[in-house]
Parts: structure tokens; C-alpha cells; sequence
């Protein structure tokens, strides 16, 4: 581990609160309920679904990708009065095959994208946003990625791999997940922002307000 990377102040308060109570198993969380190597594209997805919604009363939008449109992704809604709304995704791939292409491994995926103003889709403004997306991975551990995707959004996201049927992973892992990606975008933003406000016509959209239509996370409430 790199010790020059540490955790930001808002995110030892949270975690803080994670190992000493707050949020710690049994005042929310079920240790029980694991997510397991599947063959498909959308059992672990609705593992996490309902557990979500059990344990933490989180509701997540649904979509379908694919050519079958058996691909679920959930969507959640990251919101806060000091950045902007973005969505959460929670996905499934594959990380793994054996024999006849038989699934071993899965890795869950949960990421947010923010798209950049058209003014400040530049060359000049690539480099300043690769160049602080570096500065920041190497001061943070997370988010575990942190890169501009397409040369006009920004991903942050982390994985938790499953590395194999008789290797479940707890499904608190993907309430752990969503806080810190919140966590992560909270701290990146204002950083992004100052980028984009140093740049004619790219000034960073303004932050939600806290009334909002989306059902927000515990901590926000």
C-alpha cells in the first residue's frame, strides 16, 4: 500500500461512523446475505436490488442493455447541496471463463459518469483534467478509477471481484461501494470545478439544490 495515499477528512468521518455504529451490521447491514457467481446478466443485480432496498430502504431505477435486453443495470442517484446529481450504476462482468464458457468469475462494478460542457471538450482542458485526475489517485485511494472516458466525461467507479462460486462476497460490499464512489465524488468535484471554471464558456454546472426528487442516501438525510 502506498503510504502516501490517505483517506480525506469527510471520508474518515464516515467510515468512522461505518466501524462504530452508525451504520455497522446490525444496526443495518445483513452479513448473511452474499452475492455469488452467476451464469447471467442479472441474478447478482437483483441480489443487490433487494437487499438494498431491505436493509437500507434505497430504491434503484432498473435498465436493460443488450441485444436481448437481459442485461440489467441498476441506477441510483448520487445527490448533495455542494455537487451536482449524477447517477450511480451497479453492474455484473465477467472476469473469468472455464471450459465451454462457463462463468468462474465475477466482478461487481459500480461507477458514476459526469458529462463535461461542449466548451470544455478541448484539448488543452483534457490535459488539465488527466493531469489532476493523477495528482488525486496519487493523494487518495479512491476511487479505485478515476479517468476521462470518451474525452468528454469523467468516471470514477470501483470493482469488487467474486473469484469463484465457493468465494461469495457480502452484499454490504455494494452498500460500501456506493458510499465511498459518494465519498469520492463529494472530494473530486470542487477540484473539477475549478478546472472547468478556468475555462471561457465550460463553467462547472451549479450544484443540486437539497430539494430533489430522488430518493437520497442515509447519510444525506
Amino acid at each position: 500500500m502506498n503510504a502516501d495515499r490517505k483517506l480525506n477528512q469527510w471520508g474518515l468521518a464516515i467510515i468512522s461512523s461505518l466501524l462504530c455504529g452508525a451504520w455497522a451490521y446490525g444496526a443495518g447491514g445483513n452479513p448473511t446475505v452474499m452475492l455469488s457467481v452467476c451464469q447471467d446478466e442479472s441474478t447478482i443485480e437483483r441480489d443487490v436490488r433487494a437487499y438494498m432496498d431491505q436493509e437500507y430502504a434505497i430504491e434503484a431505477r432498473v435498465i436493460y442493455v443488450g441485444e436481448q435486453e437481459d442485461d440489467m443495470v441498476l441506477v441510483y442517484s448520487l445527490s448533495g447541496e455542494d455537487v451536482p446529481t449524477v447517477d450511480a450504476f451497479v453492474d455484473t462482468l465477467v472476469s473469468n471463463r472455464g471450459d465451454g464458457g462457463r462463468v468462474l468469475e465475477r466482478v461487481l462494478y459500480i461507477w458514476t459518469e459526469y458529462e463535461l460542457p461542449p466548451a470544455a471538450r478541448t484539448e488543452t482542458v483534457r490535459r488539465r483534467i488527466d493531469d489532476l485526475n493523477r495528482g488525486y489517485q496519487a493523494q487518495y485511494w479512491m476511487p479505485m478509477r478515476l479517468y476521462l472516458k470518451d474525452n468528454h466525461r469523467v468516471l470514477l467507479g470501483f470493482y469488487a471481484n467474486i473469484p469463484g462460486q465457493e468465494y461469495p462476497i457480502p452484499a454490504e460490499m455494494a452498500y460500501d461501494m456506493l458510499i465511498r464512489l459518494q465519498i469520492a465524488w463529494k472530494e473530486y468535484y470542487p477540484q473539477l470545478a475549478q478546472v472547468l471554471d478556468a475555462t471561457p464558456g465550460a463553467a462547472a454546472k451549479p450544484a443540486a439544490g437539497a430539494e430533489s426528487s430522488e430518493r437520497k442516501f442515509p447519510w444525506e438525510r
